[in-house]
């Protein structure tokens, strides 16, 4: 299993389960820029860390380690 600490980027599904959301409100607050993403090639989505954890710190909670 890979260690989260090392991750630089998640997949949505990844991020919604760090998030403790469902993997369709993550899309839908990716898709309001509401969470940054990437768009690595044609199709994958990734969500840095760092986003993820500024999206933590404007809602009140704490980082994603």
């Amino acid at each position: 299993m890979t260690n989260h600490d090392d991750k630089l980027v998640f997949s949505v599904p990844e991020a919604a389960a760090r998030l403790q959301i469902s993997r369709g409100l993550c899309y839908s607050l990716v898709k309001q820029k509401v969470l940054p993403s990437v768009k690595l090639g044609a199709r994958r989505l990734v969500i840095p860390k760092l986003a993820l954890e500024e999206f933590l710190n404007r809602q009140g909670g704490v980082g994603v380690d």
